[in-house]
């Protein structure tokens, strides 16, 4: 009886983390714009932005917004997914119908079968193999989360490039990729962020564009983020009456602090060791900006 409890017990917090997409969820990816731009000098936005109902699935859509290296701004066609126990299905344009997207109760060894994001030279041939090589944790604040680690079998030529982690899906782009290395690949990934955790998982900002002689702007947002180097002391203005919530992250993507304001108010970091903060705003349950804050007593 023990040990059966403990196995529930073991169920239950093993599987207490949001599923993938939750709403307000942000991506960034590198781009290149399909090798037109300097590697990482674009970057694609993917926002879980609602639920609705897509081939009688309830579902979450993602919004995908291009931001060009020429300064253009583009919206391809927005990304569909839901998640059913340990399974993320993604909607085939291709052939209208759902398909496995991220398997995660998987063991090393097994062979995963997907159906090809595209049609085949060949028609009849629309499956893609994996392999589970191994399956490791990834730690990010109180979440512990998998990280499945893949390679492509029986000749197949797509396979995740970096495997695919729970909650944040691959760490190189959303989607399958090609077995062979394209150097116009978009990715890797840049940021995650929720409502919960904050994942930096490269160098470069979140929101970081090179553009050909058009200054990169931030997002308008009519709010102003100063930290006092004298007091270690968040200012936050904004003209707007209207409700803000913030969250402020850890280099880990722990959450430590979080609130609502109005107009203003004052974070106090004083009694914080130093190091890289990141503080997340959201408006009505969505993420519009993300300031890495950089502590120095």
């Amino acid at each position: 009886m023990k040990s059966t409890l403990l196995l529930i017990l073991s169920f239950i917090f093993s599987n207490t983390h949001a599923q993938f997409a939750p709403l307000g969820a942000k991506w960034h990816y590198s781009s290149s714009d399909n090798g037109s731009a300097p590697s990482g000098a674009t970057y694609k936005l993917f926002e879980s932005e609602k639920d609705t109902v897509l081939a009688g699935v309830n579902c979450k859509k993602l919004k995908i917004t291009h931001f060009k290296y020429n300064g253009d701004t583009i919206f391809p066609v927005p990304f569909f997914v839901y998640q059913s126990n340990d399974t993320v299905f993604y909607f085939n344009d291709v052939y209208s119908r759902f398909f496995p997207l991220y398997i995660f109760n998987v063991n090393v060894g097994d062979t995963l079968v997907y159906h090809t994001p595209y049609i085949p030279t060949n028609p009849a041939d629309t499956n893609l193999y994996v392999r589970v090589d191994s399956v490791t944790k990834f730690i990010s604040g109180s979440d512990t989360l998998k990280h499945i680690w893949t390679s492509s079998i029986l000749n197949t030529v797509l396979f995740f490039d970096g495997g695919y982690i729970e909650l944040l899906g691959c760490p190189n782009v959303m989607f399958h990729q090609a077995g062979f290395t394209f150097p116009e690949a978009d990715g890797p990934m840049r940021c995650y962020e929720d409502s919960s955790i904050f994942i930096k998982k490269s160098s470069t900002n979140c929101d970081y564009r090179l553009t050909s002689g058009i200054s990169a702007e931030k997002e308008n947002s009519s709010i102003s983020v100063y930290l006092n180097p004298n007091n270690q002391i968040v200012q936050l203005k904004t003209s707007e009456n209207a409700s803000i919530h913030y969250n402020l992250f850890d280099a880990n993507g722990k959450r430590i602090i979080q609130g609502n304001f109005n107009f203003e108010t004052a974070i106090d970091l004083s009694r914080n060791t130093d190091g890289i903060y990141y503080l997340q705003l959201s408006k009505e349950n969505k993420i519009f900006r993300t300031e890495k804050l950089s502590l120095i007593h």
